[in-house]
């Protein structure tokens, strides 16, 4: 008897439901099985997210420059650099322009899918603009793709 009584007393001191006769057997198996299957369900989930990374890891071994980090602005003592992250976007689709001390940057990204049953269409738009530093050599300004990023090169006077 005295068994019966600490069980219970036990078991709802460290917070497990505490049910008359045989409930409590039947909650506690029901905890268990639930808890068996969400450790299934996690170490599927982990399963896939390790594979997946180990494609992740093989792109970036495979496209190093696709997956640098650089930063947006830096300078030299020969010039200005700017970088613009493509994140997978065709360079052909950038319109680069510099007008009356200005150098402007626009992107427009559209896509479609159809399929039997559905149409999807997205449309995605950049612009960003800025004005040139007085001691550049505008005749100098390039820019070319490098890795994922759309770079210009502004040689300093």
């Amino acid at each position: 008897m005295k068994k019966l009584v600490f069980v219970p007393m036990l078991a709802g001191l460290i917070g497990i439901p505490v049910f008359a006769g045989s409930g409590y057997v039947y909650n506690l198996n029901n905890q268990i099985k639930n808890n068996i299957q969400l450790i299934r369900q996690y170490e599927n989930a982990i399963a896939h997210l390790k594979k997946r990374n180990q494609f992740l890891l093989q792109q970036k071994k495979s496209h190093p420059l696709l997956y640098k980090e650089l930063p947006a602005f830096s300078t030299t003592k020969k010039a200005y650099i700017y970088r613009i992250k493509l994140n997978g976007a065709k360079p052909q689709n950038i319109n680069f322009k510099i007008n009356n001390g200005m150098l402007s940057l626009s992107m427009d990204m559209q896509q479609k899918q159809k399929s039997k049953n559905s149409f999807f269409e997205s449309s995605q738009y950049f612009y960003q603009s800025f004005t040139l530093p007085k001691n550049i050599n505008i005749d100098g300004i390039t820019h070319n793709i490098i890795g994922d990023y759309f770079v210009i090169v502004i040689p300093k006077k």
